[in-house]
C-alpha cells in the first residue's frame, strides 16, 4: 500500500467545511427543531434580559467588526459602486420624509438624557476621523476630572457637568492620542484659547494678554 497523501491546510479546511456542509443538509430539520427549542422571543423576556442581549449582541458585532474591517468596508464600497442608482434614490426619499429633522431631535432627546455620553460619542468619531490612538471611557474621562478636581488646569475655575469642555495636552492635529493621560479638563474659553498649542497660559494670569505657543 502506498503511503496516505498529506494534505495542506486550505485542503484539510475545505474537507472539513464539505463535511460539515453535507452533515447540515441531511439533518436539517433536526437543526430547525433545535433551533425552535432555544429561540426566545424578545416580547417574553424582562427589560434587564433585553439589556443584557442587546450588549452581548454589539459585542459580538464590534468584535467580529475589528476582525473582518477591511472586508466589510471593501464588500460595502463594492455594493455601493453596483448600485449607484439605488443609493441615490434611497437617500431622496430619506431627505423627501425630513429624516434630518427627526434625527435632530432624536439627538436632542438623547443630549437633554445624558450630555456627557453624547458628547463622548462626537469626540470619539472626530478621533476616528484624524485617525488617533488610544481610547478611553466615559468612567476614565470622569476619575482624570475627579483627579484634577473638577478645575479647569489653565485658569483653575470651578467646573460642573455643563461647563466642563475635554482638552487634548497634545493635540490631535499635532499627533495627539486619546488616552487618558493626554486629557485633562478645563473652560471652554480657556480650550477654545489654547488651540492646537501644547502650552497655554490664560490672558487674566499671564498679564501681557497672550498665551504661550
Amino acid at each position: 500500500m502506498g503511503r496516505p497523501k498529506v494534505l495542506t491546510d486550505e485542503e484539510r479546511k475545505v474537507r472539513e467545511y464539505e463535511r460539515q456542509k453535507k452533515y447540515h443538509e441531511s439533518h436539517r430539520e433536526l437543526y430547525r427543531e433545535s433551533a425552535k427549542r432555544l429561540y426566545v422571543p424578545i416580547s417574553s423576556l424582562t427589560e434587564e434580559e433585553k439589556a443584557e442581549r442587546r450588549r452581548l449582541q454589539n459585542e459580538r458585532s464590534r468584535k467580529w467588526y475589528s476582525i473582518n474591517k477591511d472586508k466589510h468596508l471593501l464588500r460595502t464600497n463594492d455594493w455601493r459602486s453596483r448600485n449607484i442608482d439605488r443609493v441615490n434614490e434611497r437617500n431622496q426619499e430619506r431627505r423627501d420624509c425630513g429624516y434630518r429633522a427627526v434625527e435632530r431631535a432624536n439627538w436632542k432627546k438623547r443630549f437633554e438624557a445624558d450630555p456627557e455620553k453624547c458628547r463622548q460619542y462626537e469626540r470619539r468619531r472626530r478621533a476616528r476621523r484624524m485617525d488617533a490612538q488610544g481610547f478611553h471611557s466615559l468612567d476614565k474621562w470622569i476619575a482624570r476630572v475627579e483627579y484634577h478636581g473638577w478645575k479647569c488646569v489653565y485658569c483653575g475655575k470651578d467646573l460642573t457637568r455643563k461647563t466642563l469642555t475635554k482638552d487634548h495636552r497634545i493635540a490631535l492635529s499635532r499627533g495627539g492620542s486619546e488616552w487618558p493621560s493626554n486629557l485633562v479638563p478645563a473652560c471652554k474659553k480657556c480650550n477654545c484659547g489654547k488651540g492646537d498649542r501644547t502650552h497655554y497660559t490664560p490672558r487674566t494670569l499671564k498679564g501681557d494678554g497672550h498665551g504661550e505657543a
